[in-house]
This record gives structure tokens, sequence and C-alpha cells, in this order.
């Protein structure tokens, strides 16, 4: 049976629209249409889930990546409203109404150019072209665009066919999602650790260039370093006298005395339980039951003796506090306060004075077998800790004394809050500061037996 004329151009006319509607250009037609009429098939065969199935995998369903959600969002809601356009029923689709709208247009059009030509051939006595003759040359051109093309597609197929499988090489397999999020994570790690490079290299040059780093950038005190930079950390630094002697110190930027916290120069540091730490050439060493301290030399049995130690300050700073702790042991018969002057053994304990002619008083340790402590010298004043063991008692490793511990009986051990002291001198000085190790007998009726000391300046 032969097709009417208006059946063969809607055909046709089918065909060209397909083309169109995926947004060919006319040169594209040639080499795409096979491409377009398979696609639409398999849109038409309800095959477009399985596609859209296919190219997610298996995706999470919390995606790791969301900023890729909406643009497959995009793409499933698209493909589900054209769906539901192909799949709804003609008189309830303005879409194909639409296409059938502007196929009835053409082939109208046609028409009346069918009706002009014969019109024409007429006039001119020339016989128009037959049904037959337009038929047979439509299917030389629907076997033209069917048959598989030895052209290459053009470019513009070209480019989105190469683009689509870069895109379904690299997203589809669900192992490369994985690869992509492992890469992805060591790029973050790389970049957390670049970070805590930078932060280590800023803070390596703010040390370098921090007053007091260097003995090229020498501060004039702790205190001084603690103003420029409150986060400073404790430790050594340099600083310089009067007359540019540079001197390397240690500086502890957290400890909190008399209500002063950090800046505090460190002028004496001995801790006998340190293997390392070695008593003063004035001092000699003791061991009791392991306890390792440092004691005063024997002496005359009737006068007593001190054992001086020198703490020196080259003249580096002004200091006006004065913080510190002494822990010690005693054994034996110590008397406390005796009446004697600021330069000889007034006390059986530990003397702190700075300066030598005259020695001006800091801090006094007193030891006794019993409270109070009395006499107690006018140059002291209320500046001293008073603390003691029972008569005759041998030295105790695990009951020192001057820390306000174990007590017991003797209520004054707490006097001033032990173990640190606090002294606001009355002016600033430079002057060396003496710590003596007295005693007002010899050793074999006492002893005083020193385990840590510890000296701060500001």
């Amino acid at each position: 049976m032969m097709l009417g004329l208006a059946q063969i151009v809607a055909v046709v006319l089918l065909l060209e629209f397909a083309v169109f509607e995926v947004g060919l250009s006319q040169d594209d037609q040639t080499g795409g249409v096979v491409t377009t009429k398979k696609t639409l098939k398999k849109l038409l065969a309800g095959e477009i889930t399985k596609a859209l199935d296919d190219f997610t995998c298996s995706v999470p369903t919390t995606a790791p990546y969301p900023d890729h959600a909406p643009s497959l969002s995009r793409i499933e809601e698209t493909v589900e409203r054209l769906a539901d356009k192909l799949d709804a029923p003609d008189n309830d689709t303005p879409f194909l109404s639409r296409i059938e709208g502007k196929i009835d247009h053409v082939v109208d059009h046609l028409d009346a150019l069918n009706n002009s030509i014969i019109e024409s051939a007429a006039a001119q006595n020339v016989e128009p072209p037959s049904l037959s003759q337009i038929k047979e040359t439509v299917e030389r051109i629907e076997d033209k665009l069917d048959a598989p093309s030895t052209d290459p597609p053009p470019p513009s197929l070209s480019r989105i066919e190469e683009t689509v499988e870069r895109i379904e090489v690299r997203v589809t397999p669900c192992s490369e999602i994985s690869l992509i999020q492992q890469t992805l994570t060591r790029l973050e790690d790389k970049i957390d650790n670049l970070n805590d490079d930078i932060t280590l290299f800023k803070k390596l040059m703010n040390e370098l260039h921090q007053l007091g780093s260097n003995s090229s950038h020498p501060a004039t005190s702790c205190a001084e370093i603690l103003r420029q930079n409150e986060n400073s950390s404790s430790g050594y630094y340099w600083v310089k006298n009067a007359t540019d002697h540079h001197h390397n110190v240690y500086c502890d930027m957290t400890r909190s005395c008399g209500g002063v916290t950090g800046g505090w120069m460190r002028v004496a540091y001995l801790d006998m339980t340190n293997n390392n730490h070695q008593c003063p050439s004035a001092l000699r060493q003791r061991i009791d039951s392991g306890l390792r301290t440092c004691a005063p030399y024997d002496s005359d049995s009737v006068t007593g003796t001190c054992s001086s130690v020198s703490y020196p300050f080259n003249g580096i700073i002004h200091y006006s506090k004065v913080c510190g702790k002494i822990r010690a042991y005693f054994e034996n018969t110590l008397d406390g306060f005796n009446y004697r002057s600021i330069d000889d053994n007034y006390v059986d304990g530990v003397s702190l004075t700075h300066g030598r002619t005259p020695r001006h008083h800091i801090w006094t340790f007193a030891g006794k077998y019993e409270c109070p402590c009395n006499h107690i010298p006018p140059f002291v004043g209320s500046d001293y800790f008073c603390d003691g063991r029972p008569i005759w008692s041998p030295i105790d490793p695990s009951n020192p004394i001057w820390d306000g511990e174990n007590c017991g009986s003797n209520t004054c051990c707490t006097l001033n809050n032990p173990p640190w002291f606090y002294r606001q001198l009355p002016q600033p000085t430079t002057d060396d500061i003496e710590m003596r190790v007295c005693r007002n007998q010899a050793r074999a009726d006492e002893d005083i037996a020193i385990e840590v000391v510890e000296i701060y300046v500001q």
C-alpha cells in the first residue's frame, strides 16, 4: 500500500524533530542520526532508570562530597520530567500536542506546496512527481541514515561522547569513588601536616626574634621578656648586665609567689634527689638510708659554725623581690635562734642574706626541737620559718622540715605558709645572695642536712 504524501512527510519530520530535540546542529545530523535514534529508542523503551542506576552505581546514601549531589539531583529530576511527559496520555500531554501541532502545520504547508507544484506542472504541461517517486526518495534517505557511517562523527558529537566516556570511566566504578576519597583524605592529611609545619615555623621565627632568645638580642630581666610576650614559656634566656655582659639564665614564667606570677629569674638551684646534682664545695655530702643531702663541715664543739655558699649576680639585674624554698632534715638538738649577730651563727638552720659589708637579712629557716622559736633577733623580724622534730631524733627521710606538713604538736611549723617564702626588699639591689648553713654545736650533738634549694628574684 502506497503511503500518502502527508504520512511520508510526517515520518521525515519526526526524524528531524528528534535530531533537533537532542540539540544537534544541522551540520551534525548526517553523523549523529543513528546515535539520536538509539537514544530516543532507549528513552521510549523506559530504560532511563537502568541507565541512571548504571551511572550512579552504589554511591552511599550520604554522599561523602555534598557538592556533587545537586548535579545528580538535577539530572534525575530532568529525566523524570521527560519520562513523565513521554508516558502521559496524549490528551493530557501538552508536550506531545505541541509536537503534533507543529507536524500538522508543516504537513498543511507541504500539502499546499504540493498542490502548487501540481498546478505549476499542469500549467507547463509537465508531469508532477508521483507519490511512488517521493516514497522511493524518502526510502533512499532513510537507508542512508540507517546505514553505518564510515565517516567520523562531527567534532561536537565527538567531544560530547569523549566527555561522557571520561565521566563514566571516572565516576561509574564505585572503586574509583573510593580511590578519590582516599586521595582526598591523604591530601587533607598533608594539608594538616603542612599547617603544623607552618605553625612550628612561625613559633621558631617568633622565638628567634623574641627578646632574650639569643645572645645578640638579650633582655634586661626575665620580667621584661614576659612583659614583651605574655606567652613566653619557662626556660633559659639571655640577659645582660649594666656593662653589657650577657648571661644565660633560667626564667620561670609560671611560678606565682607573693602575688607575682612569672618573670622570676632563678639564682640558686640544688636538688639532691637528682644524681647529677652535687653538693657545693662548702658543704659535705651525707647519705642516710639512701637520702642524699648536704651538711656543714665539722667545727668547734663550743662555738659551732656556718658553711657559706654564695650565688653571684654579676650585676645582671636590680632585684627587690625574692622567692624560694629550702627542704632539709635535722638530727638531735637544734636550738632555733641564738643571741648572736647576723654575721655569726645566730640560728640552728639556714640564713639567707645579701651583701657582705654589711649583710642584709632576707629570710631565716630555723630548726628547733620544740615550739615556739624564741629569742628572735630584731634583724630577722617576722621573715622566717620555724620547724622541728623531737629532741635526739635521727634524720627521718620521710619527714623533712620547712615543708609545712606533718607538724603534729609543733604548731609553729605552718607560720608564714611554707614551703615557699616571699620577701619584698626595702630597696632594689644587685648584691649576691649568700646561703649559710649553721649550727652552734659540734656535729656529734646536732646537724642540719639540705636536700633542695630554689631561690628566685625579680
